[in-house]
């Protein structure tokens, strides 16, 4: 099927997938960012993920994942998967605060976000 969304058999990710050697992962660990200007969205440690809207999973997605929605992914993402949807994201640690864009796994809906803490 062209969508990964959490209804389509066998596409659910898991928590914690690919973080254990990721660079990208290190750098999120245990940091705080808001989800469309709203706070709350924390990534611990083992992939547990909390949001304002309870809790979730993240991981770091594989490099294939790159070749999928026109390259998003190209320079490495993360997965953040919560209320029912999957979100791939990627990251800017080049700008102050540190920030995200995501694609909406199944939908393409995109949403930003700032590192708080």
């Amino acid at each position: 099927p062209e969508t990964k969304a959490l209804g389509t058999v066998g596409w659910r990710r898991t928590a914690g997938e690919g973080i254990g050697k990721s660079p990208l992962a290190t750098q999120l660990l245990d940091t705080h960012w808001t989800w469309a200007s709203i706070k709350g969205l924390e990534f611990h440690a083992g992939g547990q993920l909390k949001t304002p809207w309870g809790e979730g999973a993240w991981g770091i997605l594989p490099t294939s994942a790159s070749k999928k929605e026109g390259g998003f992914c190209a320079a490495g993402c993360a997965f953040v998967d919560f209320s029912g949807a999957l979100h791939n994201v990627r990251f800017n640690f080049s700008t102050t605060p540190h920030s995200f864009e995501t694609i909406r796994v199944g939908d393409g809906e995109s949403v930003t976000g700032k590192r708080v803490a």
